[in-house]
């Protein structure tokens, strides 16, 4: 097993398959691509997409507060160390830059392969753009779900400058399970989510966008359901990637973005 990790701290998403052409709204699924090399670039920004200096991606809860994944910013990352740039599909420039004035990571956190992996960091100022709604309720498998995220679109690849979007099933919690405990890796149902095409592989995480968002339609925009975490390998069609399930830490999440 491998954990999906670039420069020591982040884990990324290889991204391929259509993306949506408009920011902010929620566009009919489509199929995902059969490899994982290539991708779509994501034409437009995300207003709620945010990179971080550390390598990682992350997601605008409100003005002043960026989700992301704890194993992101432990292991005595200081605010200080770390930037955030937002608005932009081009992770060197453009868009909106803050520092980083606080991180709280969740109570508990250990790693990455033992759940609870989300902070909030708290910016030095508050950004002008419309933050990203967090899931209130559980996504039934093969639901079509998009990830986004500046990583390596091959395993031991490097990370890419412009934003990729990819469209990928949900995987049942049953099936999920199964596939990791042939590596003897527990999958904690209440703390994680599974995604990923199981029976062709192509479409996945890898290195360089731990702690991005994946979403759903709602309404006319988007719902967080999942955060970037960890897997075994990339496109590997016997082992889905795995995230952090947003609805089980959702009020956790509120009250330190109000903090």
């Amino acid at each position: 097993m491998r954990t999906k990790w670039a420069a020591g701290l982040s884990v990324a998403v290889v991204l391929a398959g259509p993306v949506p052409a408009r920011a902010g709204a929620a566009p009919a699924p489509g199929r995902p691509a059969p490899l994982v090399v290539g991708g779509e670039q994501v034409p437009r920004a995300y207003p709620w997409m945010v990179s971080l200096s550390v390598g990682c991606g992350g997601s605008l809860v409100s003005p002043r507060h960026v989700l992301t994944a704890a194993h992101c910013v432990d292991g005595g990352v200081r605010p200080a160390e770390v930037a955030v740039r937002a608005g932009t599909a081009d992770r060197h420039r453009g868009g909106l830059r803050a520092g980083v004035a606080d991180i709280r990571l969740a109570a508990g956190f250990r790693s990455a392969l033992a759940g609870s992996d989300w902070a909030v960091l708290t910016l030095d100022r508050r950004l002008p753009l419309a933050p990203l709604r967090l899931a209130d309720r559980p996504v039934p498998p093969d639901t079509k779900l998009l990830v986004l995220g500046w990583g390596a679109v091959r395993e031991e690849g490097g990370a890419q400058r412009r934003l990729r979007g990819a469209w990928v099933p949900s995987v049942s919690d049953g099936a999920c399970a199964r596939a990791y405990r042939t590596l003897d890796l527990p999958i904690r149902r209440a703390d994680m989510l599974c995604a990923g095409d199981v029976r062709d592989g192509g479409v996945d995480s890898c290195q360089g966008d731990s702690g991005g968002p994946l979403v759903r339609p709602a309404g006319a925009g988007w719902a967080q359901v999942g955060i970037v975490s960890w897997g075994n390998g990339c496109g590997q069609a016997a082992y889905p990637g795995v995230y952090t399930r947003v609805e089980t830490f959702r009020r956790a999440i509120m009250a330190a973005a109000r903090g």
